[in-house]
């Protein structure tokens, strides 16, 4: 492929990556999964919930966080789903506490489909959404890219426009 978006944190070899759009991390679950559990307090309190993720050959997400956090929940249990996608739906579900990437998520949030236990702890690293290219790219690659991250930019400042 000339062009490829990918998640992740912009580090594949032997490929160019730019950041299409920064993605900020929280953990997030259903209205109902809150009730279940009697509430979730403190991030301590995950140790008690089962963890809803996607496979991954490196999981970066759930540690990173976690460092933001302060707080070790490697007792929690944990459930690997196929995809994504999945997750979210079991999330919705009041299976578990999925990690929320706010700009893909955003309208269930909106719509209070999911929820954020601990809204003010989000990593907002390096984590994101890339446009990836062979390091020397064709030039229709080049141009799409550039056109990709323009539109890009310009959704995303509409978007936290609306989640402020």
């Amino acid at each position: 492929a000339d062009i490829a978006i990918r998640y992740g944190n912009g580090d594949w070899a032997g490929l160019d990556a730019r950041l299409l759009a920064a993605e900020t991390i929280t953990p997030v679950c259903s209205p109902a999964y809150i009730r279940a559990t009697g509430g979730l307090p403190s991030p301590e309190n995950l140790c008690d919930c089962t963890l809803l993720l996607s496979h991954s050959e490196t999981p970066f997400e759930w540690p990173a966080w976690c460092e933001v956090a302060g707080v070790e929940i490697a007792s929690a249990e944990r459930r690997f789903l196929h995809d994504y996608n999945i997750v979210l739906q079991a999330a919705e579900g009041g299976l578990g506490v999925a990690m929320g990437r706010r700009w893909l998520i955003g309208n269930r949030i909106r719509e209070g489909r999911l929820v954020e236990p601990f809204p003010d702890i989000v990593f907002s690293g390096k984590i994101g959404h890339w446009i990836v290219t062979a390091r020397q790219p064709v030039p229709e690659a080049s141009v799409f890219a550039d056109w990709l991250l323009t539109e890009a930019h310009r959704e995303m400042r509409e978007f936290y426009s609306l989640m402020r």
